[in-house]
């Protein structure tokens, strides 16, 4: 028979495994975007003042962050389903005192409205790609950047390709 122990234990990894496998599944798994990519991903962003910036899949917070600190000018929002991740991400928010201009939900982004975003970041798989794209023409403004990392929004032309030697390419795409 379980002890009291074994079976918190054994909660405790259920609670922390079903989204991570949930998330794999539905958008991507957790894979950190390396330090030198996100200066890509900036120069890609072209930030204007009081932009909105909001990433779909937010990880461990390292891209909201990196841009919250180089660019005070501008609002950073994060959507990530899973809890620790999130918890993560929120720990380092209250850390960095960024509470006032960076936000991240416990959510699905599928259920977010992307409507206020300037500029929106994933880093997801083919098939949530695919289905993001009637997302992304059904909310987005007109002049909205879009920024995906290693793939590419099916049947949209990329207004731009950053990829060099041993780089995943980054695509931005702006919405007409």
């Amino acid at each position: 028979m379980y002890e009291i122990s074994q079976l918190i234990l054994l909660l405790m990894l259920i609670l922390i495994l079903t989204p991570a496998v949930y998330a794999s599944y539905t958008a991507a798994p957790f894979i950190p975007t390396k330090k030198g990519d996100i200066a890509r991903i900036i120069r890609l962003a072209r930030f204007k003042k009081n932009d909105l910036f909001m990433e779909l899949g937010a990880g461990n917070g390292r891209i909201m962050l990196a841009i919250a600190k180089n660019h005070p000018q501008i609002k950073v929002s994060g959507i990530e389903i899973h809890p620790l991740l999130w918890l993560i991400i929120t720990i380092r928010i209250l850390i960095n005192g960024l509470g006032k201009r960076v936000k991240v939900k416990l959510d699905s982004f599928n259920r977010q409205n992307l409507k206020e975003a300037d500029v929106i970041y994933c880093f997801l798989m083919p098939k949530p790609m695919e289905k993001l794209k009637e997302k992304f023409k059904r909310e987005c403004r007109k002049g909205t950047r879009i920024i995906s990392r290693a793939f590419p929004i099916p049947g949209w032309k990329a207004q731009e390709i950053s990829a060099g030697k041993n780089e995943l390419p980054i695509y931005l795409y702006q919405i007409k």
